[in-house]
Order: C-alpha cells, then structure tokens, then sequence
C-alpha cells in the first residue's frame, strides 16, 4: 500500500470524525433524538466507545478512497466529491432502510435525512481525500 492510500486514507477518517462530531454531535443531535426511539439500554451511555466510530470511518473513508483510484477520472475536489457522494449514499441506504426493515428505532423522516446528510458528508470526505491523492509530486 502506497502512501498516497494511506495518507488520503487517514485524512478522511480523521474527517470523519471530527466533521461527525460536529455534524451529528453537535448541529443535528437534537434532530437525530426527536427522531429516534429510545429504549432503557439501548445506548451505551453519555459517551460512545469512540475508538470503534473512528475505526468505522477509517473503513468508510477507505472504501471511498478505493472507489476514487479505480474510477481513474483524476484527483479533484469534485471527482473525490462525486465518488464520495455515492459510495456513502450507497452505505447510508443500505444500513438505514435496513435498519428500519428490522427494527423499530426511527421513522422514515430520520430515514431519509440521514441518508442525504450522509451523502452529502460522504462528498465532502471523498473531495478531501481526492485532494491528499493528487497532492505533491506523481507516483
């Protein structure tokens, strides 16, 4: 692996998690509440294991930046934005129409937010790691 991959790699995990938390932690946490249902147990406590969200974002962000290479359509901004944009819509979809198929956790308004808001932070994960990609001289 190059150090390019891992880099880029890198900076969108740390994306990730610092725009997560602000995104979800902060600016839609109350939204995300009103609209999830809560059960005694269900969550961990006031503080998630945050070592396993930064570890999901690592993967998601290395999906991503695998999706990027392979298109071959250069490193921009918005190419990663792009490519970004749908491999996160991708995952979104997956996990909250799942999630919503088995369990009764949140309504469909929460449903198809998180997915655009998702993708849209899934964009912008993905134009981060274009730019590292592109950045300096060509391997």
């Amino acid at each position: 692996m190059n150090t390019k991959i891992i880099l880029s790699t890198a900076a969108g995990a740390v994306f990730n998690f610092l725009g997560g938390w602000f995104v979800f932690g902060i600016l839609l946490s109350n939204f995300y509440l009103a609209n999830t249902k809560t059960y005694e147990g269900l969550s961990k406590a006031e503080m998630p294991d945050l070592p396993f969200i930064f570890l999901s974002g690592i993967f998601n962000a290395y999906l991503a930046n695998f999706v990027i290479r392979k298109a071959g359509q250069g490193f921009s901004f918005a190419t990663g934005f792009k490519f970004g944009l749908v491999v996160y819509l991708c995952m979104a979809a997956w996990v909250n129409f799942s999630v919503y198929a088995f369990y009764n956790l949140m309504n469909l308004t929460l449903v198809f937010t998180d997915i655009f808001v998702q993708a849209i932070f899934g964009g912008v994960t993905g134009g981060i790691m274009a730019l590292v990609m592109g950045a300096g001289k060509k391997a």
